[in-house]
């Protein structure tokens, strides 16, 4: 009878794994890590790109083998189990792919476009110096801030397996969509808007800005340059400060906070903890404005069109 009901549930979980693979969401997520993973195939053997780090192949690695098992895992029946592991696995194998991805890009970025971004936050009434200036005359302020900004890395692990616990599997889903394709688009459209951020085009020296520890702001553009000129070749190179347009904290703040919203009982403060962080983004993360608002509306959009593509797919198992 045991043998009876072990087999049954098999066989409804490798029915309810091709449901899944079949969902809309799912292509998504697959998509954007194959056409990330690509890139790494055609451009490491064709170029002087090199890894030195086997720390990010082991995260890789790591990555990819928990992804297999999340997939072995609903094969077998065992949903939530499955679901949990792939919620943590392809957003860690997709940050680890785009980092090296980043630098591919930033090598045939065009010209740094700070005039473009400080002309648009000034046409806003927004006043970047001003802002940095009442972070470093309030400490406090700055603390907050801070740990807000640094909460991504956590949220990013932690929301993700809450929800394939506790939610319904479609919303686990288009939060894997949305957080995908967004994270993809990013870093897409980063080639044509490279900066070298507000803290070097407004001339702040890291003196007057005591509250940041670290100097990514002073040396994104360096790095940038580095890429162009072929100096810098190392994929396992540290590639957090990049991107400036869209910000991808920003985006996050609002996938995170969107995520957030079934849960009744914690909503509240991690909606407040997201919304810091949207705007910690500015300082912390050397940001210009118009970089929040292209982030925002990136990452609303993509809920919203992520969001249609289940209403086509209603009748799947994985839907309620």
């Amino acid at each position: 009878m045991r043998l009876s009901h072990i087999k049954l549930n098999r066989a409804k979980g490798a029915s309810d794994l091709r449901h899944l693979l079949s969902e809309p969401h799912a292509k998504i997520a697959l998509i954007c890590l194959t056409l990330i993973a690509i890139l790494h195939i055609l451009v490491l053997p064709l170029t002087d790109f090199y890894i030195s780090s086997g720390d990010w192949l082991s995260g890789l690695l790591l990555s990819a083998w928990v992804l297999l098992g999340g997939i072995v895992a609903l094969g077998s029946g065992l949903e939530r189990t499955g679901l949990a592991m792939l919620a943590f696995a392809v957003p860690m194998e997709l940050g680890l792919l785009v980092s090296g991805g980043v630098l591919y890009l930033g090598a045939i970025s065009v010209p740094f476009v700070d005039p473009w971004l400080h002309a648009a936050d000034r046409s806003i009434g927004f006043d970047f110096r001003w802002l940095s200036q009442v972070y470093a005359d309030n400490p406090a302020i700055m603390s907050i801030s801070r740990f807000a900004y640094s909460s991504l890395a956590i949220q990013t692990i932690v929301i993700p397996v809450v929800m394939a616990v506790t939610l319904p599997p479609k919303r686990l889903l288009h939060f894997i969509a949305a957080y995908s394709l967004t994270l993809t688009i990013t870093v897409a459209v980063f080639p044509l808007f490279p900066a070298e951020g507000p803290y070097v085009y407004y001339n702040i020296p890291l003196e007057r800005a005591p509250y940041l520890d670290r100097l990514f702001p002073w040396e994104t553009g360096i790095k940038i340059e580095k890429l162009r000129l072929g100096y810098l070749r190392d994929v396992t190179s540290e590639a957090a400060g990049l991107v400036s347009f869209p910000s991808f904290h920003a985006a996050s703040a609002i996938l995170l906070g969107w995520a957030s919203l079934s849960w009744l009982w914690v909503r509240g403060p991690i909606l407040l903890l997201n919304a810091v962080m949207l705007f910690s983004t500015i300082v912390c993360g050397a940001h210009y404005l118009v970089d929040l608002i292209g982030g925002v509306v990136l990452a609303a959009g993509v809920i919203y069109w992520t969001g249609r593509c289940c209403q086509h797919n209603a009748n799947s198992p994985h839907s309620t």
